[in-house]
């Protein structure tokens, strides 16, 4: 049996607006981000935003903060653009604010956007593993599958493989679907696996998603250094960027770029 990876992103433009906690609570479910959920995973719930891409559908990213920056990970096929490209953020309250894309590796199906400070969400404070998950170990990741509200969802690392094009994948069994791509995942420690960017798909006898197995880049593969000299490209010029502080922001990635 022959297993492909499909991007899990939206392919439409009639994503629903995200629902917002109050709005939840209105509908008789107190406390939605506490139940049993415990501290990673209601960081990692509150970190979560949904990225519009410019072909009108979504995918899901986390806010995170790095070395003073405020930043979204997300999937590559989510973003589909060039280097200094603007972004539309969405957080839970159906607030939004625009990024710029200062890196995109399509080959490992990872990209970053600079943003400013999101004020519904809280960032993750970015503390990637230096090797691949071990086997066994529990993981959460909150996301928008489809055109769903949402979601906080758990699994396990099952196993690894390698893709030509992507090099070397942790697979996950938990839950995915079209939307979640761009999830960042995490251990029970807080600290960052990597990035969710596709579903399994059987060819044979006929296509069909297998939606628990899960494919996902090791966040030792994201090139932190990319990340802050595309910070200093998009914001060299003199014109404001999404409402962020170019010039500060350009000679501070600069600084830490020559470190």
């Amino acid at each position: 049996m022959v297993v492909f990876a499909n991007p899990a992103h939206s392919d439409t433009g009639t994503a629903s607006e995200i629902i917002n906690e109050t709005q939840i609570t209105s509908m008789g479910v107190k406390n939605v981000d506490r139940g049993s959920l415990n501290s990673v995973e209601r960081r990692v719930r509150h970190a979560a935003v949904k990225v519009y891409s410019q072909m009108g559908g979504h995918g899901s990213g986390t806010y995170v903060r790095h070395m003073g920056f405020h930043l979204v990970i997300t999937a590559a096929h989510v973003t589909r653009g060039d280097i200094g490209d603007l972004y539309r953020i969405g957080a839970t309250d159906s607030s939004s604010v625009l990024g710029v894309l200062v890196y995109e590796d399509s080959d490992i199906d990872a990209a970053v956007i600079l943003v400013p400070r999101i004020q519904d969400r809280t960032p993750m404070r970015y503390r990637p593993l230096s090797v691949s998950a071990e086997v066994g170990t529990d993981v959460v990741y909150s996301g928008y599958p489809s055109d769903l509200s949402l979601l906080t969802i758990r699994g396990a690392v099952a196993g690894y493989d390698r893709i030509p094009q992507n090099g070397p994948v942790i697979l996950l069994h938990t839950y995915g679907w079209f939307g979640c791509s761009g999830s960042g995942i995490y251990d029970d420690r807080g600290r960052y696996v990597g990035v969710l960017w596709g579903v399994s798909v059987e060819r044979f006898p006929y296509p069909q998603v297998i939606e628990d197995i899960i494919w996902v880049t090791p966040s030792y593969m994201i090139d932190e250094n990319e990340i802050l000299e595309g910070i200093v490209n998009v914001t060299s010029g003199d014109a404001d960027i999404s409402g962020l502080s170019n010039r500060r922001t350009q000679r501070r990635a600069a600084r830490l770029v020559r470190n």
